[in-house]
C-alpha cells in the first residue's frame, strides 16, 4: 500500500481544524478574529472526505480490478443500521426538552 504523507498531514490538519470549530467558543481568552477564523472550520470536513477518498483510492489503486461488488459492499448489518438511522435522525433535527436544554444543542 502507498501511503502519501503530505495528504495524509494535511488530513491530520483538517481533522484538528473541525476539534478546533466545535470548542472554539469554550476556550476562554483567544482573540476575536482567531474565533472568526476558526468558525470556518466547518470548511475543513468537506476538505478532510475529500482528500480521505483521493488517498484511500489512490492506495487502493491495483487493487480495484480485483474486487467484487461483494467485497465492496461488505458492511455488517448493524453498522449499516445504525449509520442509516443516526444520518436519519441528524437531518431530520433533534430536539431538546426544554427542561434539560443543554442535554444537546442540535436543532
Amino acid at each position: 500500500m502507498t501511503e502519501l504523507r503530505a495528504l495524509t498531514a494535511a488530513r491530520g490538519v483538517a481533522a484538528w481544524l473541525v476539534v478546533l470549530y466545535h470548542i472554539r467558543l469554550s476556550i476562554a481568552g483567544l482573540p476575536a478574529p482567531l474565533v472568526a477564523t476558526l468558525g470556518k472550520g466547518y470548511l475543513a470536513v468537506d476538505f478532510f472526505f475529500l482528500l480521505s477518498g483521493f488517498v484511500i483510492g489512490y492506495a487502493y489503486d491495483d487493487r480495484w480490478g480485483k474486487m467484487t461488488i461483494g467485497k465492496f459492499f461488505k458492511v455488517p448489518a448493524p453498522a449499516s443500521a445504525s449509520s442509516t438511522s443516526s444520518s436519519c435522525i441528524s437531518h431530520r433535527g433533534v430536539r431538546c426538552p426544554k427542561s434539560c436544554p443543554s442535554a444537546c444543542s442540535l436543532e
